[in-house]
């Protein structure tokens, strides 16, 4: 008995990903009108809806402006500390030359570092969509790529997958952070081998999630899609657009964003968001203010990803 509840625990894909959680339905499973997570609706941000292509929105949201700030306030302390240790460098080293080269290689690691986490914040392209051709069946996808390196070249990288051999799967992180308990879900698609379930190639498609049936449903309605084209009257979510400066510098006061940003996040929240922020934001304005408007300035020195003349040639056939 013990055996069998571990292989329904499995994924049916090989190899399993790292905290996998479900598998959901194939591709080609019809919608069951009985089951609540088979409802097509779309709760992912669409940039464009036609007959024959669904492109949707993955906008990179991370701490930009926190990471930009780190980075400037470390290579600015590097260089101040520099400054200080350099007329006695010579005497040190050699007494304690040992001591120093240690010092000198975890110093050196981290401005590298921080150069690294500034490179991030103002490199990562603000969205990297994802299409569904339905004449085609194909997914076209730019992926980001980067180092551990912040001196080499990080680019973006075009994928082709086959509808056909793409399946979907859920994973689950959890834990508590010392303050309240989170769980957080990621929304993958993977293309296997054709004909098998070995793993080709996974992608993301939602990096967070607070309700995994969000994900469920908006799958049913990506499979609806491919298989129907749109179909009138169908739930849809579209991108507001980028962030502006409001947005950035009132990111911790959704309560007083009066944009259509705003109003998502303030329909998302439920009451111990709203006390969290309020109380959060009214004790730390001194510093979430300023992180907002580092944001900002992170989001505007964020290159666009742009489709290649590939996919766009793809596109127009």
């Amino acid at each position: 008995m013990i055996e069998a509840m571990n292989e329904k625990k499995r994924s049916r894909l090989e190899p399993q990903i790292e905290n996998w959680y479900e598998d959901l339905p194939p591709h080609d499973a019809p919608l069951d009108p009985h089951d609540r997570n088979d409802q097509p609706k779309l709760y992912i941000d669409a940039l464009r809806i036609d007959d024959e292509v669904l492109e949707l929105s993955r906008e990179a949201v991370f701490g930009r402006g926190l990471m930009l700030a780190m980075g400037i306030f470390g290579v600015c302390a590097f260089i101040f500390i520099l400054q200080l240790i350099a007329p006695s460098a010579v005497d040190v080293v050699r007494e304690l030359p040992f001591l120093v080269i240690f010092g000198m290689v975890m110093y050196v690691g981290l401005f590298v570092y921080f150069i690294w986490i500034i490179k991030k914040s103002i490199r990562t392209p603000c969205n990297t969509p994802i299409r569904f051709i339905r004449k085609t069946r194909k997914i076209q996808t730019l992926e980001y790529k980067t180092t551990y390196n912040p001196f080499a070249k990080w680019k973006v990288e075009f994928k082709e997958l086959d509808w056909n051999n793409v399946y979907a799967e859920l994973t689950k992180s959890a834990g508590f952070n010392g303050k309240f308990y989170f769980e957080q879900y990621v929304l993958w698609l993977t293309e296997c081998e054709p004909g098998s379930t070995r793993v080709k190639n996974r992608i993301v498609l939602v990096p967070d999630s607070k309700l995994p049936i969000h994900e469920h449903i908006s799958w049913a309605y990506i499979r609806q899609f491919m298989e129907r084209g749109r179909q009138e009257g169908a739930v849809e979510k579209f991108y507001p657009g980028s962030a502006a400066f409001i947005n950035c510098v009132l990111y911790f006061y959704p309560y007083l964003d009066p944009t259509e940003i705003g109003r998502r996040r303030r329909a998302e929240m439920d009451l111990v968001a709203w006390i969290l922020f309020l109380v959060v934001g009214i004790l730390m304005f001194w510093l979430l203010i300023p992180m907002g408007v580092f944001d900002y300035i992170a989001l505007k020195l964020a290159p666009k990803a742009k489709w290649p003349e590939e996919a766009e040639r793809t596109l127009a056939a």
